[in-house]
């Protein structure tokens, strides 16, 4: 009975045992237009799924979504879109939105759809952090084929 047990406890502990997840994560994803923003919209994939629809404008300008995925040790993500700002000059500009990284353990956080570097960087941060810094690995994803008008 001693080496059953050693053996259980062998096999509780080992790699193999803890390798497979079970369960779901949920987090949620809240998107705010900037005050250059006349309006927005954005589309969040995970791991190549879409999972949210942002459309944002001066009448709509934050709207949060609540993700529930089967439990993974880390997902992918990339925000594609279209933009549009306002130029110091005041003229609208449409620009592209294409960008990504990989959340790891997001279960329970709430995450903020951010820009940085004159709307050019794309990423979902800690809505905790302060400052929301982009994160180490943000980068354009080349996974959104948006026609350009």
């Amino acid at each position: 009975m001693r080496v059953a047990t050693l053996s259980l406890l062998f096999l509780l502990a080992s790699p193999l045992a803890q390798a497979a997840p079970g369960g779901s994560v949920s987090f949620q994803v809240v998107d705010e237009t900037d005050p250059q923003e006349v309006s927005e919209d954005t589309v969040l994939f995970i791991d190549g799924k879409q999972v949210a629809h942002f459309k944002l404008d001066h009448n709509h300008d934050k709207s949060m979504v609540s993700v529930n995925l089967p439990a993974a040790d880390h997902y992918d993500y990339a925000l594609c879109g279209r933009i549009t700002v306002l130029l110091p000059d005041g003229r609208p500009e449409q620009r592209i939105i294409d960008g990504g990284a990989t959340l790891k353990h997001p279960d329970g956080i709430l995450y903020r759809a951010l820009a940085a570097e004159d709307f050019t960087i794309f990423y979902l941060a800690d809505a905790r952090a302060d400052p929301p810094n982009p994160p180490y690995d943000a980068h354009h994803t080349d996974a959104c084929s948006l026609p350009v008008s």
